[in-house]
């Protein structure tokens, strides 16, 4: 089997499949396709593609939801008659005109888009990457939440990955705990850094021992300032330490060494971070967000209702009171989350998987 196109690819899979003898061909997005793209824009690229392609090609492998990289996956399909699968890393469109109008309040606060521009643009992509996505041989997604955002089932052509965590965090894990909380990601509204400030002041005072670590970089300086100044406001400068990005060595004995991460994100496919923070033997406070329902069985997960600082500061409480054996049994007890993650090497299975019963079609 001669192995197709890939736009945005994993390594894992491109490793894996170079590793067994598939012949790859690449195509790297050219700089002019980091610009916005008409129709007629990415027609005229997919002539150029054809060029260099060979039509012995079996099958056409998207690896995003990207509005250009759908485009160009349907045209290339049409052009040399291939099926094609599309791996989703997010949802490209929001079913629940609600749940999108919710993100798209927070988004507002720091993209010069309009309110009605966001609607508009959910709405056109809903037409037209839906539209184009119903060709694909296969849906995969690397979360149950992705296709639940989108309104589809999972069913035998919407199939869900297991994302991995590639790199080991054993040397990590035996760190002693610490009187703190952590959080660490992006800092944006919708990842709830906004949240997290509130839930943290309502904690302040019955854990006055306690600090708050936050890792992560603003998206820019309005968001910076809104926290900055609501931080000031709520006078919580001397129990929250914003440290910006760290590499891992730094940030992996921070995680390990905390009592709680809370995450409060509004929005996830698969949230790894929560991963993460379970391999590092810190349990986790988080909303009951779609992107987390893959977490809802496990233990040392605490999820709490979406935007409820009131129950989500009490979470946090508990958890920071429970004895450290009973910290190492919650652990203990997740720790059959850590299997299907574990290793690159099993997303690559799943996916040769589907690439090969696409082709049996």
């Amino acid at each position: 089997m001669k192995y197709g196109l890939e736009f945005l690819h994993e390594n894992a899979i491109i490793k894996f499949l170079n590793d067994h003898g598939y012949l790859i061909t690449l195509l790297h997005k050219m700089k002019l396709l980091r610009l916005p793209l008409t129709f007629y824009m990415n027609f005229l690229y997919s002539i150029y593609i054809k060029r260099q392609i060979k039509s012995d090609h079996d099958i056409i492998l998207n690896h995003h939801e990207l509005l250009d990289t759908v485009v160009l996956t349907a045209l290339l399909r049409a052009m040399i008659h291939r099926p094609s699968i599309t791996v989703l890393q997010s949802p490209p469109y929001y079913a629940d005109r609600k749940r999108w109008a919710c993100l798209s309040s927070m988004m507002r606060m720091y993209l010069p888009s309009s309110r009605y521009r966001l609607f508009l643009k959910n709405s056109i992509f809903r037409i037209i990457i839906g539209g184009l996505l119903k060709t694909n041989s296969k849906l995969l997604a690397v979360s149950p939440s992705v296709f639940l955002e989108m309104g589809h089932p999972i069913d035998n052509r919407h199939v869900v990955l297991n994302p991995s965590i590639p790199y080991n965090k054993v040397a990590y894990s035996s760190h002693e705990k610490t009187n703190q909380a952590i959080f660490f990601g992006r800092l944006v509204p919708e990842k709830g850094i906004i949240d997290l400030i509130h839930v943290w002041n309502l904690c302040k005072d019955r854990l006055a021992n306690y600090r708050l670590v936050v890792y992560g970089t603003f998206y820019n300086e309005r968001i910076n300032g809104i926290c900055m100044r609501l931080i000031d406001r709520l006078d919580l400068k001397a129990t929250i330490e914003l440290r910006g990005f760290s590499h891992q060595t730094e940030l992996f004995p921070q995680i390990a060494s905390s009592k709680c991460f809370i995450y409060p994100s509004h929005h996830d496919a698969f949230p790894l971070a929560i991963l993460e923070s379970l391999m590092l033997g810190t349990p986790v406070i988080a909303y009951d967000a779609p992107g987390n329902l893959v977490y809802e069985n496990v233990p040392a997960v605490f999820r709490v209702k979406e935007g409820d600082y009131s129950k989500m500061a009490e979470c946090v409480y508990s958890v920071c009171n429970l004895p450290q054996s009973n910290l190492n049994d919650l652990i203990a007890q997740s720790k059959q989350m850590f299997k299907a993650h574990e290793s690159a090497t099993n997303i690559a299975l799943a996916e040769l998987k589907e690439i090969t019963a696409a082709l049996k079609r």
